[in-house]
């Protein structure tokens, strides 16, 4: 299914992705970096992405649901992890967790001509190797790599390999309307269930509200309790 194309160094896997996919390159393609000088997450906020990690991006046609591909692909690098022999969390919408910090990060983003979009690319960036001791403040305390959680290095080409096949399976299952899969799989990996956290639905950098998160629902949207009772947000930032 994945067509994968390699450069040393890219200022974004995703702008050099969304570049080749308003040029007609086909679905399925895949942009794979060794290092990012300028990768970004959601919201613009700054990916670092030193040599070490794995950092690619898929362009995908004829899928109308970024929000359920987030889901999706936060379930496949969770499944990754999980071979590798971590105990990642999925932290709503696009984080991966383990032991509390972000190891690794998902970017939907996607362009479109009247009410379809004419493709997707997603993007997914995952610490692996190398420590944060070195990294920018804050990250060095909410980030972590895979090295740092095994006390190994680990071998980024079977990473990856592993990656794009669980990847596969779990953008099949959008593209099938699977979604309870999605969802359900998501929800036992859920990080913050039942926690107070913040909230900002516009993706600010500060919350501007508080409450009790209690899932997502059927369509993968946050469920908030506040005073105001059980809300659901398709979009936002949680701060926990």
């Amino acid at each position: 299914m994945w067509q994968v194309e390699r450069v040393e160094e890219a200022s974004s896997t995703n702008a050099l992705a969304r570049e080749q996919a308003r040029g007609g390159t086909p679905d399925g393609t895949v942009i794979v970096a060794a290092r990012q000088t300028g990768g970004h997450g959601q919201h613009g906020r700054a990916w670092h992405s030193p040599e070490g990690g794995l950092y690619l991006s898929i362009v995908l046609r004829d899928l109308d649901d970024p929000h359920l591909l987030t889901l999706a692909l936060g379930n496949a690098v969770a499944d990754v992890l999980e071979v590798a022999g971590a105990e990642p969390r999925l932290k709503w919408v696009n984080d991966v967790l383990v032991d509390g910090r972000k190891i690794a990060g998902i970017l939907v983003e996607g362009e479109s001509t009247g009410d379809r979009f004419d493709f997707l690319v997603a993007g997914i960036g995952v610490n692996v190797n190398g420590t944060t001791a070195d990294w920018p403040t804050p990250l060095r305390g909410q980030a972590a790599t895979l090295e740092e959680i095994l006390g190994a290095d680990s071998c980024i080409p079977d990473l990856e390999s592993f990656l794009l096949e669980a990847a596969e399976g779990w953008v099949r299952k959008v593209r099938e309307g699977r979604n309870d899969d999605i969802v359900a799989a998501w929800r036992r990996r859920d990080a913050l269930q039942g926690k107070d956290a913040g909230f900002d639905p516009d993706g600010g950098d500060a919350p501007t509200m508080r409450g009790t998160v209690r899932g997502i629902d059927d369509d993968g949207r946050l469920l908030l309790e506040t005073e105001r009772g059980v809300e659901a947000f398709a979009a936002g930032r949680l701060f926990a």
